[in-house]
């Protein structure tokens, strides 16, 4: 890395306002500066790491790039490990992959790079046929035999047995696998669990080795007991390497087998134990391989602010990611946050990722989301802040109880028409001077919409004194509802 320190800088509370401006001013542009410079330096140590290893400049030219400017730096590496093992160049990527291991080397965005070149070497880049994957079988196995104490190669044939033995099982749902599937995939997983024993006896070892271990286990064992124990094994002899959290959180999904509320409570409980940036930056890392913009994200109820402010450290430690930009634009669209979204896309620029978004089309629809609902969004923070002063007072808790009371009476003239299945939500209501709605901001949507909200538009329309006499006019109360609360409020 640089000699020099890529934190936060911290500031002074001047006692004069114009003064403030001006030193929030610099301190926003030391940022700014210390976020590019980390990011120029880091990829210029890869270059100085590569050129002592690399003679090809061909070969050097995927491992130049800088993230914070080009999108595909980061799978230019990638690609370049595939590149270096189809041309059998084993000595170059025995070199490369012994330096970055030992200086623990990241890319801006806070990425491995030996990750990052594994990632190459574990499978056939693009789509790969049956005769791809021998071919690159065959390949990964004549370099652990040409260099039978490489532990890259052997990590790197472990991992090729693994994402073959996926191949083999295809992408469907279990009960669309063949016999003979289900057959290459145990049977190509337990040989990588035997090619990492061999391994574990060799003089080098190495963060990836752990991580797939982590993933052999799981593959082969099917043990809650057994994946913690790797897990805990792996974080000793590499606490900072944090995919092994990812595998972990991965497999103790509930479609895994998992615990309802399992990968939430573990990720908050080491987050927590690392503490500080160190245990925000590993959430947010881990969340990138959880959040998928589907049904298991609901499930997973992980803390979306704790997902921006681990981005924001990392960002401020390793320099800005155009690859982390677009997956956080992604997940804020995950999380409804328009706001944060706009903000991650106008940094983007046209820089659009194409691994995330799969085509333009999909990057541009969700663009144009974040732009139309950010004012939307923005006004409803103004009212929360509004609702939250007026709760903050013993008048403003006595009103919202009153309040409350009445959304239940409402809710509970509903229920016997619900079928389907009732989420959390809160709702912000404007109270006139008379007690009527004068507005209410947030979804009136789920199994409740259908008959509540036509009763609360009725309420509206006639103008009806539904609440009492507000402290003021046009008084806004948040009003919040726990599916848990339903019960009780039946029996009411």
């Amino acid at each position: 890395m640089g000699s020099f320190a890529c934190a936060r800088p911290s500031s002074h509370r001047p006692h004069l306002h114009s003064h403030l401006i001006s030193i929030t001013l610099r301190v926003i542009n030391t940022v700014v500066l210390l976020a590019l410079i980390c990011g120029v330096a880091i990829a210029a140590d890869l270059n100085a790491k590569a050129k002592a290893c690399i003679s090809d400049p061909g070969d050097l030219a995927g491992l130049s790039g800088d993230p914070g400017i080009d999108v595909n730096a980061v799978t230019n590496v990638v690609k370049t490990a595939a590149h270096l093992l189809l041309n059998e160049k084993f000595r170059e990527l025995d070199c490369l992959t012994d330096s970055v291991r030992t200086s623990k080397e990241r890319l801006a965005g806070g990425v491995w790079t030996l990750h990052l070149l594994y990632n190459g070497l574990r499978a056939p880049q693009l789509h790969p046929t049956e005769e791809d994957w021998k071919t690159h079988m065959a390949l990964v196995q004549k370099w652990v035999g040409a260099k039978p104490k490489s532990i890259t190669a052997r990590v790197a044939l472990a991992e090729s047995y693994m994402d073959w033995g996926y191949n083999a099982r295809g992408s469907g749902y279990s009960n669309t696998v063949s016999e003979s599937g289900w057959r290459l995939f145990e049977e190509r997983n337990r040989k990588a669990k035997r090619v990492l024993e061999e391994a574990s006896k060799l003089p080098t070892q190495c963060p990836e080795q752990y991580l797939a271990m982590q993933n052999a286990i799981t593959l082969v064992d099917d043990d809650a007991s057994e994946q913690r124990a790797a897990f805990d094994r792996a974080i000793k002899f590499e606490p900072d390497y944090h995919y092994y959290y990812r595998i972990y959180t991965q497999y103790r999904q509930t479609k895994w087998g998992g615990e309802p509320g399992e990968v939430a409570k573990f990720m908050q409980q080491e987050a927590d134990k690392l503490g500080g940036d160190a245990g925000d930056m590993m959430y947010f890392q881990t969340a990138l391989n959880l959040v998928c913009g589907c049904q298991s994200d609901k499930e997973l109820d992980l803390s979306w602010p704790r997902i921006k402010k681990g981005f924001a450290a990392t960002e401020n430690k390793y320099g800005k990611s155009l690859k982390a930009l677009n997956q956080m634009a992604s997940m804020a669209g995950s999380f409804n946050d328009a706001i944060a979204a706009n903000d991650y896309f106008s940094r983007i620029g046209e820089q659009w990722d194409e691994e995330k978004w799969v085509e333009y089309k999909y990057f541009d629809r969700a663009r144009q989301w974040a732009k139309q609902m950010t004012p939307y969004q923005q006004k409803l923070h103004e009212i929360e802040d509004i609702a939250e002063a007026h709760r903050q007072t013993q008048v403003g808790q006595q009103y919202k109880a009153a309040v409350d009371a009445k959304m239940r009476e409402l809710i509970k003239s509903c229920l016997g028409l619900v079928t389907g299945e009732v989420d959390k939500f809160h709702w912000f209501v404007q109270v006139g001077k008379e007690g009527t709605i004068e507005s209410i901001s947030g979804p009136l949507t789920g199994p409740l919409g259908p008959c509540l909200g036509p009763k609360l538009k009725e309420s509206y329309d006639k103008k009806e004194a539904v609440f009492p006499p507000p402290p003021e006019p046009s008084y806004w109360v948040r009003f919040d509802l726990d599916p848990a609360d339903l019960a009780a409020v039946a029996a009411q």
